[in-house]
């Protein structure tokens, strides 16, 4: 019984840990800037667009980490350019934009459920306090100096 027990605990503790997304970095933010290619309504309240992006700067901000492959933790002093692509982002006030330019948050744990799990979301902001959630603290992210180069 007591064998039964332990794997059971030890298995709802892989499902939790498979459960919490796993971000490209933590905080689970990045700075951008691009070209809005179209735009259209959502259902949301809070995002009420969702716009195609061809980003033109993209970089991981500094003082950011990532798990590596046995759970070691591996800190990035600096920021990190990211390669441009094309990007669906989920808007709450850059919907009439041509051009945008800001901190985008990735959504997850149901953060904002009627949205799938990584989508960005836009911050309207270029610094903000993210969320980590594996250290459950809010550090602050700035993309002023990483997007004004």
């Amino acid at each position: 019984m007591k064998i039964l027990f332990k794997s059971f605990i030890i298995s709802l503790f892989c499902w939790n840990l498979q459960a919490m997304c796993e971000y490209p970095h933590n905080p689970p933010a990045i700075c951008v800037e691009g070209e809005v290619l179209s735009q259209k309504k959502t259902k949301n309240d809070k995002f009420p667009c969702e716009l195609r992006v061809q980003l033109t700067k993209a970089y991981r901000p500094k003082n950011t980490y990532i798990f590596n492959d046995k759970l070691e933790r591996v800190d990035f002093k600096d920021a990190k350019k990211l390669h441009n692509s094309v990007v669906s982002v989920y808007s709450k006030s850059s919907c009439h934009l041509k051009k945008i330019r800001a901190l985008m948050e990735y959504n997850c744990n149901d953060r904002e459920a009627s949205f799938p799990d990584m989508a960005l979301l836009d911050t309207g902001n270029l610094s903000q306090k993210i969320r980590d959630p594996w250290t459950e603290k809010k550090p602050l992210v700035d993309c002023g100096p990483l997007l004004s180069k």
